[in-house]
């Protein structure tokens, strides 16, 4: 399948390189998938409210685009492997659980970003690194939930860490700003790197 949207629908902690873990259209329950292929670099991946498993990553993966819709509540788990989103529209808004484990975690586009709103959210970063190649003032904003930042954490844009997050760490880790032009960062009192 190519230049598909695909929603995963297999079990928590699931192979993503499977393609039956996979579906071609929204689902209505977590179950068994019809896609003929696994996620492939011009694919975007889905998760949706109606099946919270998440996978756990079993080697790189590119893909064009990563959405977790509204009330995704499950985890997604990076591993020990890279995962990158190619696609220059939007950012990556983190839903549920994400745990970033030791690989890198990239978008390669200066329209890129990496997001969190939500109370119950988690954003856990492990020994790896985080680049967003964004570079808008917001390109890395979180605004709520549980922040842990990993070893290394890039950016080429803003870096926003709102006041109203309920927990936050910065596992003895960094963050880089290597953007051309003059970076934006903003820590809410409650917090600092």
């Amino acid at each position: 399948i190519a230049d598909a949207t695909l929603y995963y629908v297999g079990a928590a902690g699931g192979d993503p390189s499977v393609a039956s873990n996979w579906n071609t259209t929204a689902p209505a329950a977590c179950g068994a998938g019809d896609a003929s292929a696994a996620p492939g670099s011009a694919d975007t991946i889905r998760f949706d409210a109606d099946c919270d498993n998440g996978p756990t990553q079993t080697a790189d993966m590119t893909v064009t685009g990563i959405t977790f819709d509204s009330g995704w509540a499950g985890t997604y788990n990076m591993g020990n492997y890279n995962l990158t989103r190619t696609s220059s529209i939007g950012s990556i808004t983190i839903r549920g659980t994400f745990i970033h484990g030791s690989g890198t975690l990239t978008t390669t586009t200066t329209g890129s970003g990496l997001t969190m709103g939500g109370a119950t959210d988690t954003f856990t970063g492990g020994s790896g690194t985080v680049d967003i190649q964004g570079t808008s003032n917001s390109a890395v904003n979180f605004t709520d939930g549980t922040v842990t930042l990993p070893n290394t954490f890039k950016t080429k844009g803003g870096f926003v860490l709102n006041a109203n997050i309920d927990s936050f760490s910065n596992n003895s880790g960094e963050v880089e700003y290597y953007g051309t032009t003059t970076g934006f960062m903003s820590i809410g009192s409650s917090w600092s790197l």
